[in-house]
């Protein structure tokens, strides 16, 4: 277990949590930061979802779960009430391990979303969070496809 995390903002996605814990843990590369979370160097780390929840979920603390990033810091719930529920048990399974099929299954490969390429950003809601946090982070509904 990690001896802190930079625990999720409000809506801030899980990957700006982790890149977050990789800038204040003082790690130069990102393979270090990639080890203690996911305890791999090899995860690929991915901006919308994620994969290897049940080890970051180890590393991290008791008080998260699976289900409860998924819900609160990726994009998933965007997308999930489009989904059967066979479907999105099957995306549940998909984040828990290595993510394989993750992006097939909500659509994504097919082509049918336009891709957003990079991060994005509100300047306003970058100093509201400066003001209220100490510091800007992302929020998931700028990285939402096809706006």
């Amino acid at each position: 277990m990690l001896p802190f995390f930079t625990d999720p903002y409000p809506d801030e996605l899980i990957y700006s949590a982790i890149a977050r814990y990789h800038f204040y843990s003082g790690n130069i590369d990102y393979k270090d930061t990639l080890e203690e979370v996911f305890q791999s160097r090899s995860v690929i780390p991915s901006v919308e979802i994620g994969s290897h929840f049940n080890a970051l979920t180890q590393q991290i603390g008791n008080h998260y779960s699976v289900e409860k990033l998924l819900a609160k810091h990726t994009i998933y719930p965007f997308y999930a009430p489009f989904l059967s529920r066979k479907r999105q048990m099957e995306i549940i399974q998909d984040v828990q391990g290595n993510g394989k099929g993750l992006y097939t299954r909500l659509g994504m490969v097919a082509g049918s979303i336009c891709k957003k390429d990079g991060l994005y950003y509100c300047r306003l809601c970058a100093e509201e969070d400066i003001k209220k946090y100490g510091e800007p982070y992302i929020h998931r509904e700028h990285q939402l496809q096809g706006n």
